[in-house]
């Protein structure tokens, strides 16, 4: 059983095959996917789908997650386009990743791409690695100027979060 994206930390799923479509990582994404939206997944060979509908042990359960994920959240991790990736210091993703924070401007060390205040936007880690996806309170040009400032160094304007708490998922 596995029980989310931790469980599949070093698998190998290779490309697809000329007899398949997609890969085994096809298959693990979509399976992941499922779960997070609150199905339950039974990944298992079409020969063996007889078996493994009546015996557990055959082919590999995907559990869904035990607190659904609202509409909203589903959206900004899997549906949205992001227009734009922030960079991140590693006490920013320390804060958003791990106590669930909102991502103020001073954890923020570079930014790219086009977008405005409402886009989604990737939230990576120092190694540029993907950490977060969430909805930017910014145009990219503003947020630009506020790279690594405390928001008491800021106009009382520009003192909300870069991207609020309530508006970011941890990948």
């Amino acid at each position: 059983e596995v029980a989310g994206p931790d469980d599949l930390d070093g698998v190998v799923a290779g490309q697809g095959s000329r007899l398949g479509t997609g890969g085994m990582a096809s298959k693990l994404s979509s399976a992941l996917l499922a779960a997070d939206a609150g199905v339950p997944v039974l990944l298992a060979a079409a020969t063996d789908a007889g078996a493994a509908l009546s015996d557990a042990s055959v082919g590999t359960v995907f559990a869904p997650r035990p607190d659904r994920m609202s509409a909203r959240r589903f959206w900004v991790r899997y549906a949205a386009e992001a227009a734009g990736a922030l960079t991140l210091d590693a006490g920013a993703v320390r804060a958003v990743v791990k106590q669930r924070r909102s991502l103020l401007p001073a954890g923020v060390t570079a930014v790219s791409g086009r977008f405005f205040g409402g886009d989604v936007v990737e939230l990576r880690g120092p190694d540029e690695e993907m950490v977060a996806r969430g909805v930017v309170a910014y145009d990219a040009a503003e947020l630009a100027t506020m790279i690594g400032r405390s928001t008491t160094d800021l106009p009382a304007e520009l003192r909300r979060p870069a991207v609020h708490a309530d508006d970011l998922v941890a990948v």
